[in-house]
């Protein structure tokens, strides 16, 4: 049984309300789930056990066959690095759940869709891509009021990230061609806003199913300190990646976790000097 905590320090007088939402919860979430209020007053904590029994009578069962209409919108770097992104034109379409719950990570909730049509020529009818989620997220306070928006940014903010990394990931792979037999490149793939309108968590970042053995080049452990084996020749590569961003940003961009299948990476995590970590996984 696992143990969640989130904590506040709310100002005396602040009555504003604070929600913890569970993204398409599944047995795997079941556990006690606390939150600790602090501030010059004192301090104070309260919990609640989610029981696979609670959650069974709460859990409302979703019709995966009949699919749903979204929109999805590709984030374009049109100068390079140059520019922060900008968003470009919608693409509208539908898509149909073909596995709701895939992976073991609890920090993100990874589906399987399939298209039905309307996401040419980024996805073709008929194939299957990702749609990731970030779990648990917290919302209510004044500057997040709602789920929706919180959901919003945190969204955006993980399409901005890998997409950033991917635009460097094509400089790195353009001074890596000089080098005699290096071999293929890396390939940070892209990442798509997806609006779900008819969702209670409307937004989600939506990507290429990967197909073959999924594998972690490049993680942070709980400390802080990074792991990287650096055995494979694409551990090599990852690892030379990483030391070259840092180089290449003066030490102001760390890339903290590397993940795919061969040379396409996805879910991932960087770490900034001015701003601290912020994760796209």
């Amino acid at each position: 049984m696992c143990f969640f905590l989130m904590f506040l320090s709310p100002s005396g007088g602040d009555e504003s309300q604070v929600a913890l939402a569970i993204v398409l919860a599944t047995s795997q979430d079941c556990g006690v789930y606390g939150c600790t209020i602090k501030n010059e007053y004192g301090t104070d904590t309260t919990d609640f056990l989610l029981s696979v029994d609670i959650l069974s009578e709460i859990l409302l069962k979703d019709d995966l066959e009949v699919g749903e209409e979204i929109e999805m919108t590709p984030l374009l770097f049109t100068r390079g690095l140059a520019d922060c992104g900008t968003w470009g034109d919608k693409y509208f379409g539908r898509i149909m759940t073909e596995m709701v719950h895939m992976g073991e990570g609890h920090a993100h909730k990874a589906s399987r869709v399939k298209v039905i049509y309307g996401l040419d020529p980024v996805f073709e009818s008929g194939s299957t891509c990702i749609i990731k989620v970030q779990n648990p997220i917290a919302y209510g306070t004044k500057k997040e009021s709602n789920l929706a928006e919180r959901n919003l940014e945190i969204t955006k903010q993980e399409c901005k990230v890998q997409n950033m990394i991917r635009e460097y990931c094509k400089i790195f792979a353009a001074e890596a061609r000089v080098i005699e037999n290096f071999g293929s490149a890396l390939e940070v793939i892209p990442r798509y806003l997806m609006y779900r309108p008819a969702n209670s968590v409307p937004y989600a970042t939506v990507e290429a199913d990967l197909t073959g053995v999924f594998l972690k080049y490049s993680v942070m452990d709980p400390k802080g300190k990074l792991i990287s084996q650096n055995i494979s020749e694409l551990e090599q590569k990852c690892s030379a990646f990483q030391h070259w961003i840092h180089q290449w940003t003066h030490g102001n961009l760390l890339v903290t976790q590397l993940e795919g299948v061969e040379s396409k990476i996805t879910n991932v995590q960087v770490v900034t000097k001015s701003k601290g970590s912020k994760e796209s996984s």
